[in-house]
């Protein structure tokens, strides 16, 4: 069918309230292509097209952009409906098998031959329109907010692609990035794209070094060496060069090793499925015998009785022996594997280890929930070294406001205990809270004494949080200021428990030995673990500084725009502040065009004058001047300058990397990447040992 020509198909009813509404579509609707026409260059053709086809219902596209065979330039280009050509058959080729996986019911878009195009030729160095046809054999849009959901009306502006690299760098979800965009829009159908075509963007800045991000690590870690001198790293090849293992350590690590090296957490298990790596050793005991406890009434609290409530080996196998006899499960396949790994993931098997504040693989499971903030699936392992980075530098700031706290702010105490009262000037801000919580745990039990030095401590509520409502054992000398406890917090947690805290009051301590105070938990214990420029201070980047205002600015433009667009006074207000505008920013230009003629004859006077306005800029001082990335980049140079005339003792490899290979090695390859996308789904429960499955609730 053929629908009318007219350019008024989504204009609103005439009628006297609507004259403001049609006075304004005039200004908007740019006017329909006729013979003859010109155009500057081809974009400005294809640009008026495109604005003309929004406005009339309808997407466009280059059908054809022919080049001379002589100068090689386009002279001849013919932009066509969205719906023009007819529909490609897809021929079935009988050899290609038949996929095995069912493939996605995909929409596609039916051509219907429609003859509606403008062809421009180039003449006279200009772009002139030689055929225009308007008539369509298809329905056309009647809303704008439709049209703009069709491909050639969906651009994501260059200034909104820098912002978004920006918001891609930090690992934010698309979603996300969407919600932010909106609120710059001030409204979700003022973006000009869809999450789609965020979602493709962002493929496209990962797919830039997609076969290269494992030798672009081995680049980025040769230039963290000539920032860091301490900085190590080396890694395994495999007979083809690809990477099998990578292991890399910064200075701060190193230097914090050396003082704190009771606990190290190893998390091997990023990305597992992704690089054919093993997993867990036995993941998650609700995991493999949820189902059966879910079945059989009582066997759910025996099991975290067993388990949590056993203080040594041998009190955790009496019990979990009566528990199989009682409920007949000594035959069972999965109990029985779990009872042969139950060194692995009980805690009575590791009361002794240094563990602060963690329970088994608590801290790798905590660390991937800070990581999973700056790092998803679909990141390379480049992009999770930089993010590792900012991950640390994190830490060492969070670090530093602990200790600025520590030292400038005074704990609120709890009571007016010496003990408390000493060790208020020694623990952290965070530390200092949790052994006030343990003094405050002391006060629901009672002691007695059953030995010379040895006291049993029993609860007198019905529940203690994390020491439940069982009676402890404790070894309590003031002599020789030993304590000990069958809980062994001390020897896990780095602080003494409730219970030892209880045996001291009893006894009359009034301060705590020194043993029993670690260095770790005091507010001086921390080594300047980075080395710090005095005088320097931390200046946003010329270019990051434009992005920001870019968008501050637009915003705030809009919504002036919007909130003037009420009133006819509003809008003529507008206008004649935006006249005034352009003529200052005319001038404005001029006076920097003549400015930077003036800088190339006279090099000294452009010293001077950036000298002035660095100085000048928020007023920094200007032996802080050298504080910027180009300065940065010249320390650099100057750094790999000294390096490469000096000779530096290497620091030798650990002994846990054996058979590594120099990091040297040329046209070094990528990992093997698995084909499976994702891991099997489990089914989730509330929490370990909650055997229930979660309550899905209808709102």
């Amino acid at each position: 069918m053929t629908l009318p020509q007219s350019s008024t198909a989504n204009t609103p009813p005439a009628g006297p309230s609507n004259r403001n509404a049609r006075n304004a579509e005039a200004v908007l609707t740019p006017q329909a292509p006729f013979p003859n026409m010109t155009f500057d260059t081809l974009e400005d053709a294809h640009r008026h097209y495109l604005s003309f086809s929004y406005k009339r219902g309808f997407g466009i596209r280059y059908n054809y952009r022919k080049k001379s065979e002589v100068t090689g330039e386009i002279i001849r280009a013919a932009m066509v409906c969205h719906k023009a050509g007819h529909q490609a058959k897809e021929k079935e080729d009988i050899q290609k098998p038949k996929p095995v996986v069912a493939e996605r019911n995909k929409s596609t878009n039916a051509r219907t031959e429609c003859h509606a195009r403008m062809l421009v030729k180039l003449r006279d160095k200009e772009w002139v329109v030689t055929e225009f046809n308007d008539e369509h054999n298809h329905p056309i849009f009647k809303k704008w907010s439709l049209t703009s959901f069709l491909r050639s009306h969906r651009h994501i502006p260059e200034e909104d692609k820098d912002f978004i690299k920006v918001l891609h760098t930090v690992n934010m979800e698309t979603s996300r990035m969407m919600q932010v965009m909106a609120q710059l829009y001030e409204s979700v159908e003022g973006v000009p794209y869809t999450p789609k075509d965020m979602v493709n963007f962002r493929s496209t800045l990962r797919a830039q070094n997609k076969f290269t991000y494992m030798q672009d690590t081995m680049d980025y870690f040769e230039q963290m060496k000539l920032q860091d001198n301490d900085f190590y790293y080396r890694c395994k090849l495999d007979d083809e060069d690809r990477v099998q293992y990578l292991f890399w350590v910064d200075g701060a690590s190193r230097k914090a090793y050396k003082n704190y090296n009771d606990g190290i957490s190893f998390d091997a298990t990023y990305l597992t499925n992704k690089y054919k790596m093993p997993w867990h050793i036995v993941e998650k005991v609700t995991e493999e015998i949820g189902p059966l406890v879910a079945k059989i009434k009582g066997l759910r609290e025996e099991m975290n009785d067993c388990i949590n409530c056993s203080l040594t080996p041998e009190d955790f196998e009496m019990k979990w022996n009566l528990m199989v006899y009682k409920h007949r499960l000594r035959d069972h396949e999965k109990i029985t594997a779990l009872y042969n790994k139950r060194s692995y993931w009980v805690p009575a098997y590791f009361m002794h280890n240094f563990y602060p504040f963690l329970q088994t693989t608590q801290r790798s499971e905590g660390f991937n929930a800070v990581l999973k903030k700056y790092v998803t699936p679909t990141n390379s392992v480049i992009e999770f070294v930089r993010q590792y980075a900012d991950i640390q530098s994190k830490m060492i700031k969070a670090q530093n406001k602990e200790e600025s706290d520590s030292a400038l702010l005074t704990a609120r105490n709890w009571s007016w205990n010496p003990l408390e009262t000493q060790m208020a000037q020694l623990y952290t801000k965070n530390i200092h809270t949790r052994f006030q919580a343990e003094l405050q745990s002391s006060m629901c039990y009672n002691i007695k004494e059953i030995a010379q030095y040895t006291y049993q401590v029993y609860c007198i509520t019905k529940f203690v949080p994390n020491y439940y409502n069982r009676s402890y054992e404790v070894y309590a000398n003031p002599e020789n200021g030993e304590y000990r406890c069958a809980f062994c917090k001390f020897e896990r947690d780095g602080i003494l428990c409730c219970h030892i805290l209880k045996a001291m009051l009893q006894l009359g301590v009034c301060e705590i030995p020194v043993r029993y105070i670690l260095r770790r938990w005091t507010w001086s214990a921390k080594e300047d673990l980075v080395v710090e420029k005095p005088g320097e201070r931390a200046v946003m980047p010329e270019e990051s500084r434009k992005k920001m205002w870019l968008h501050v600015n637009c915003n705030e433009f809009k919504g002036l725009a919007i909130g003037a667009n009420e009133t006819e006074d509003g809008r003529k207000l507008v206008r004649m502040h935006m006249k005034a505008l352009k003529k200052d920013l005319a001038a404005l230009n001029r006076e920097t065009a003549k400015r930077a003629k003036r800088v190339n004859h006279n090099p000294t006077e452009a010293t001077a004058n950036q000298t002035e306005q660095e100085s000048a800029r928020d007023q920094v001082p200007l032996q802080q001047a050298n504080s910027g990335p180009k300065a940065r980049q010249k320390k650099q140079k100057q750094a790999s300058a000294s390096t490469s005339t000096t000779t530096t003792n290497e620091t030798a490899a650990p002994s846990a990397m054996p058979e590594t290979s120099e990091t040297q090695v040329p046209d070094i390859r990528d990992p093997r990447v698995s084909n499976t996308k994702g891991r099997k789904r489990k089914k989730e429960f509330q929490k370990p040992l909650d055997i229930g499955r979660k309550e899905i609730r209808n709102y």
